[in-house]
């Protein structure tokens, strides 16, 4: 077993985890094969999980499915180079299958792979469905233009809404530095902004302790109104912070919001809630927002190869069943014209 896949492991922890967003390998549940490995996946029993797909991919028992399964989970588990061999894989069973050209051009594009595999992965998917090609380029084009976008233009009018991405607390029950640091950032933003509603969001992750309720907490006690801030306590990443912020914010009429976050993580945060929002029909002003601090080259490094992986998932690029409503609705659209 190689070094890469060592690291993914069943959680031991006491935390709930079927209730935290987002889930894993939601579009394989109504497979009867895969749905006890689904189940595994929502428990965050990943080891187990990654066991039996592969007795079933040598069992060849729904082998693409499985396959497509397996590469999505190396793929979060940023095991890059056996994702790509699973994708690679299912290509040469199946050259035409979307989902795994779609997921090869991430894993390719995390790789730095050599420009001429990426062309050639991109020609394969315009022969195979040419609007899907076009709306993957375009989102790696907003990727590539806003992977280093640490400075914001200056919020020029009040906002309405400030979204705070989480971050997990110490095992002790205290809040790390770099969760505080954001903080310190609604607060600044506040003074300036003293209308605008807050929302926290994260999940009790790595331990029983929520994101959301201890920022809630340490903005009270900092002196803010607890009415002006809405915890939301179900994201067990970046993608669900924003998951839940698109949830929150569907409900209500917003034209200004601001992102923060720290430095670092700050252009990932603030493409990740742009495709969001676009995706959820919210049509509003995107700031950014974070305490100055000099970006270390190994997290800048880290940023870049997450950015792939969670703006595809929040643009409906990433899960199958996502990709096949993009698919379906360019059919009918299609139809429609004719």
């Amino acid at each position: 077993m190689s070094t890469e896949l060592e690291r993914i492991e069943d959680y031991q922890g006491e935390v709930d985890t079927t209730q935290l967003i987002p889930q894993m390998g939601t579009s394989y549940g109504h497979h009867k094969e895969l749905k006890e490995i689904v189940s595994l996946l929502a428990h965050w029993q990943y080891r187990t999980a990654l066991n039996q797909l592969d007795e079933q991919i040598e069992n060849n028992t729904e082998a693409v499915e499985a396959l497509l399964l397996k590469g999505e989970l190396l793929g979060i588990w940023e095991c890059n180079e056996s994702a790509a061999a699973v994708y690679r894989t299912i290509l040469e069973q199946d050259p035409e299958n979307p989902y795994a050209l779609v997921q090869l051009l991430i894993q390719l594009k995390i790789l730095k792979a050599l420009e001429s595999e990426c062309t050639a992965c991109f020609e394969q998917l315009a022969s195979v469905a040419p609007e899907l090609c076009q709306k993957v380029k375009e989102v790696f084009n907003m990727i590539e233009q806003h992977a280093s976008q640490y400075n914001f233009p200056p919020i020029d009018g009040p906002l309405d809404v400030i979204c705070v991405f989480g971050y997990f607390m110490n095992d002790d029950g205290t809040m790390p530095l770099v969760l505080e640091n954001r903080l310190l950032s609604v607060l600044e933003l506040v003074r300036e902004h003293p209308e605008a509603l807050v929302l926290v969001s994260g999940g009790a992750v790595r331990n029983q302790y929520s994101e959301a309720v201890a920022m809630k907490n340490y903005l009270v006690e900092s002196g803010m109104k607890e009415e002006q801030i809405v915890a939301l306590e179900q994201a067990k990443d970046s993608v669900g912070n924003v998951l839940e912020f698109m949830d929150y914010l569907k409900t209500g009429t917003y034209h200004r919001i601001c992102a923060v976050t720290t430095i670092s993580h700050l252009p990932r945060a603030w493409m990740s809630l742009k495709v969001g929002l676009q995706r959820a029909g919210v049509n509003a002003q995107l700031f950014g927002y974070a305490l100055e601090e000099t970006v270390q080259p190994e997290m800048q490094e880290l940023e870049e190869r997450l950015n792939y992986q969670t703006v595809m998932r929040l643009a409906g690029l990433f899960e199958k069943q996502d990709i096949a409503a993009f698919l379906s609705a360019v059919s009918l659209e299609s139809e429609r014209l004719e």
